[in-house]
Formats: C-alpha cells, structure tokens, sequence
C-alpha cells in the first residue's frame, strides 16, 4: 500500500507542533562539579524528553539508500502488511 503526499504533508507539520516546549531559565541548572559541567533540568523538562523520544523510531536502512517521501511508505508497509 503506497501512501500520497498529502498523507506527508499533513502529518509533517504534527511533528513540528505537537513537540515544542518552552524551556524557562529556572528549568536548567547549570553548575561545575569538580572542573565538570554539569545540566540539570526539572522533571517537566524530562517528561516532556521521556514522551518525545518514546514516539521516535529508530531506523537502520543496511546501507541502502531511501529517499526521505519513500520513508514513510516503507513503515506504513512494514507497519500495515497487506
């Protein structure tokens, strides 16, 4: 089953909206412990990181080359077998 470019271009921009966060200054903490930076960030800040990343797939295309609108036909493909 092939997917249209209509079905891309709607849910393109989901993926720009849908995961923007506006970070505050008292959301990051920065401090040096022992000649180390170190960033701490409150628990909004990692929920937000936890909920994003557990909606990214990992894809390894063993070296083949895929255009980026046939992407999306190959996971629905896989996804959604005919």
């Amino acid at each position: 089953m092939l997917m249209n470019d209509n079905w891309l271009d709607t849910h393109q921009s989901e993926v720009y909206t849908n995961d923007d966060i506006d970070l505050r200054d008292d959301d990051v903490e920065r401090e040096i412990v022992d000649r180390i930076p170190s960033i701490q960030l409150l628990d909004r800040v990692y929920n937000f990181l936890e909920e994003s990343i557990s909606k990214t797939a990992i894809l390894k295309l063993l070296g083949r080359k895929i255009t980026f609108h046939a992407l999306p036909n190959k996971i629905h493909s896989l996804w959604n077998p005919s």
